[in-house]
């Protein structure tokens, strides 16, 4: 569940390198506009973090959105 109470579509969680990749995807109700939306997060062994957020018209565009949530990189942290 969204922290706003909205349904996910989507969701995705993977290990990497010792940390946590935490995604997920929904589309608000937009006043009839379709419009969705993509929060991603990335937290090494390190314990730092990063996050993204997407907003895009297109559903295919949600590719794109995963794309840009798997390049956050901290590179020369593990």
């Amino acid at each position: 569940m969204h922290p706003y109470g909205l349904a996910h579509d989507g969701q995705r969680r993977r290990g990497v390198r010792g940390g946590l990749r935490h995604a997920f995807w929904l589309t608000p109700d937009d006043h009839g506009r379709e419009r969705h939306e993509f929060y991603g997060f990335a937290v090494p062994a390190s314990g730092t973090a990063a996050g993204v957020f997407c907003t895009h018209e297109d559903p295919a565009d949600l590719a794109w959105a995963q794309h840009v949530w798997r390049s956050l990189d901290r590179a020369g942290l593990s």
